[in-house]
């Protein structure tokens, strides 16, 4: 007959706990794996935000989205870039300093532009929207992501 463990337990033998041991190497490689995307991942996402905000100025252009929601969408932007460009060049994985430098100065140009979009046309949201997209596809294609042209 098969002891289960609570049958064990009841009879006042415990079960030896599992332990599971891994190699060292293997500890490694698996903290390696972990931070080794951080870079490309916060990259990814920022050029997402940023691309999104770019659109975003054009749709309230275009009308197909109200200034209200404009409003709201850039401060949901301003909310995920926070913090970024202080981090960018520090990450596991980040490029050689110069061009991590170069992004995190394109960061902060689009990050001044999502603390303050121009949503009504007093102002030249053109170049407001190019420098988004200029930032969010040099973030992409530094992430391993296209865009780069």
């Amino acid at each position: 007959m098969w002891a289960t463990a609570a049958d064990r337990l009841r009879r006042g033998r415990r079960t030896p706990p599992v332990r599971v041991l891994l190699p060292p190497a293997l500890v490694v490689a698996l903290v390696a794996a972990c931070s080794q995307g951080s870079f490309d991942r916060t990259a990814s996402d920022t050029a997402s935000t940023l691309l999104g905000a770019a659109a975003t100025l054009e749709f309230v252009h275009a009308g197909k989205a109200t200034v209200p929601y404009g409003r709201a969408a850039f401060v949901e932007y301003g909310s995920r870039l926070d913090g970024v460009a202080d981090e960018l060049a520090t990450l596991p994985g980040a490029p050689p300093r110069a061009e991590a430098q170069g992004l995190v100065a394109l960061v902060r140009a689009a990050t001044a532009v999502v603390d303050d979009p121009c949503l009504d046309r007093t102002c030249d949201w053109q170049r407001q929207q190019r420098i988004l997209e200029s930032a969010g596809r040099a973030l992409l294609a530094a992430s391993g992501g296209q865009g780069g042209g």
